[in-house]
């Protein structure tokens, strides 16, 4: 049997081949970020940090704490205050999406008046985050995002 010998050649082919392969795998998992993460979370990151410790500040004071469940085709959010009563909100918006796309994204509308806050859904299987913010009567907002976990 006779033995090939190892060229320059047949090593420059394994190199190329080899970043060729690397450099492909980068771009298509870049071609796939970009496709599915949005990439703002707010429009003007300097004006946000500007309020970030006021806002912090202000949603400490509140003393409010959340909870959400969902048991397959209900969605449950608690909001209550210090004193662990509901909590007097005058607003509540609310989205239900994935962390990392948008597309999916639900707006939430809760039935008026009822407390806990509830809304029939259906959501595929797999991590989901509820989005929401509260004004309270003085104006003051809460945010706050709370996980879901769904199994089927």
């Amino acid at each position: 049997m006779a033995v090939r010998k190892f060229t320059g050649r047949k090593f420059l082919l394994v190199v190329v081949s080899f970043f060729l392969v690397i450099i492909g795998a980068n771009l298509s998992l870049v071609y796939a970020a970009l496709g599915t993460f949005p990439g703002l979370e707010v429009h003007n990151t300097y004006v946000a940090s500007q309020n970030f410790n006021r806002d912090r500040e202000a949603q400490i004071n509140l003393g409010w704490h959340a909870k959400t469940s969902f048991d397959g085709k209900v969605l449950t959010l608690q909001i209550r205050d210090k004193t662990g009563a509901p909590a007097r909100i005058t607003l509540l918006e609310a989205t239900v999406g994935r962390a990392a796309y948008d597309w999916a994204d639900k707006k939430l509308t809760f039935a008026q008046g009822a407390r806990p806050y509830r809304v029939p859904l259906s959501l595929a299987p797999g991590k989901w985050e509820v989005r929401f913010t509260a004004t309270a009567p003085d104006g003051e907002k809460f945010h706050q995002r709370l996980p879901i976990y769904v199994t089927r």
